[in-house]
């Protein structure tokens, strides 16, 4: 299979948005096969083939579907958001990069269209590292929130990549200190010595990107009442990636504290009250001196032994 960018639909979708047909839904489906189906015979294959991205070019005969590829509309009415970042998801694990990067200027076209930009200064750290929010506990340009207390890192630890954009074909760093605060996932990353690695690490350090989104799996999840969106109460994560366009506006490069992230020592200062400190101190005055007594115990046993062998050998 040879997909290749619909450049019709391509423009098609640009005038879509800039007539302020689209859609930003919790969750996208493409339309049925009935669907599919009932708007061809009223409307004819060149209009049905617009609402693709891509097409199959082993394919000849435009007039089935199996030559349309990649359909970013539920009703053949509006873009649907969702559907773009579906798109750019499987293109980026296909190899699709034309269509990877069509999909790409859309969900900006329609960032933009919304009006939601959102820039924050940061500071390049000497060690070349960068400390990063991946995910915040908001809700975010979809109506989405997730909760980061359900959010499952283990996984993730044991391959903790940093992407580009969520293309996995574009691995440009990875994690090496993760941790999770009471509304916030805070990474840490180290940037991987390779061309397109160093490029983006250089954007950042500059400011021209300054943003991050998380891969996930929905584990589980119920409808966000507030915002028609989903509040994903669990999840595992899979990947974090360096993006242009986020989803989460606060998933923003912080300056890197030093050594370490200085949230994990204030929340275990937190966690530790005066009270708790002097039971924790007595119990340590207690074990040092009992230690102390049963050295001295030793001490006393052990020269004991070596009179008596002493006296033994004056005997001899």
């Amino acid at each position: 299979m040879a997909n290749k960018l619909n450049k019709s639909g391509f423009e098609f979708a640009k005038k879509l948005i800039n007539e302020g047909k689209y859609k930003i839904t919790s969750e996208w489906e493409p339309p049925t096969p009935e669907e599919e189906n009932d708007y061809i015979e009223e409307n004819g294959w060149e209009a049905y083939s617009r609402w693709h991205l891509g097409y199959d070019s082993e394919v000849e005969n435009d007039e089935t579907k199996a030559k349309w590829k990649y359909p970013f509309t539920s009703d053949f009415k509006n873009i649907d958001r969702r559907g773009l970042i579906a798109i750019r998801q499987r293109a980026g694990q296909h190899g699709d990069d034309d269509i990877f990067e069509a999909s790409g200027k859309l969900l900006e076209l329609i960032d933009e269209k919304e009006g939601k930009e959102f820039k924050v200064s940061i500071t390049k750290q000497q060690d070349n590292t960068f400390t990063a929010i991946a995910s915040k506990e908001v809700v975010d340009r979809m109506g989405d929130i997730v909760k980061i207390s359900g959010i499952k890192v283990d996984n993730y630890l044991k391959n903790p990549v940093v992407l580009f954009n969520h293309n996995p074909d574009k691995i440009i760093g990875k994690a090496i200190d993760v941790l999770k605060t009471d509304d916030s996932l805070i990474v840490k990353i180290q940037f991987a010595n390779t061309p397109l690695a160093q490029e983006i690490k250089e954007l950042v350090s500059e400011g021209f990107l300054n943003t991050l989104s998380i891969g996930f799996m929905s584990l589980q999840y119920k409808q966000n009442d507030n915002s028609n969106g989903i509040i994903y109460e669990s999840v595992e994560l899979l990947e974090i990636s360096i993006v242009s366009v986020p989803a989460n506006p606060e998933a923003v490069v912080l300056r890197y504290l030093e050594d370490r992230l200085n949230a994990r020592a204030i929340k275990l200062q937190n966690a530790i009250s005066e009270e708790k400190i002097k039971k924790l101190q007595y119990i340590y005055d207690r074990i040092r001196e009992a230690n102390k007594k049963n050295i001295n115990e030793y001490k006393e046993k052990v020269i004991l032994e070596k009179i008596k062998e002493l006296h033994k050998k004056l005997k001899q």
